[in-house]
């Protein structure tokens, strides 16, 4: 179990990075992970950045399914945590 927790978490981290890098690029959040996904030969666009593989892409890592969502400022009283 505690395997898959440091799998989970070093997933995170690499979200995080990627959604980072993503901001950089496209001066945007993506709408879901899944644009962070594989890019196809002919380069990185919004919609498929190459920023993760497919497996993070789709939110699993670990055995855990991670959700991503983009919350309004005003939402950060009832959901302090985000990624």
């Amino acid at each position: 179990m505690e395997e898959r927790e440091g799998e989970a978490m070093a997933a995170l981290r690499t979200i995080a990075q990627a959604l980072d890098s993503y901001r950089r690029a496209f001066e945007k959040l993506p709408e879901s992970l899944l644009q962070l996904g594989p890019a196809p030969k002919n380069g990185i666009s919004p919609d498929t950045a190459g920023l993760l593989d497919s497996q993070l892409a789709q939110g699993q890592a670990g055995g855990y399914s991670i959700r991503y969502r983009i919350l309004r400022a005003d939402d950060e009283e009832t959901h302090p945590f985000r990624i």
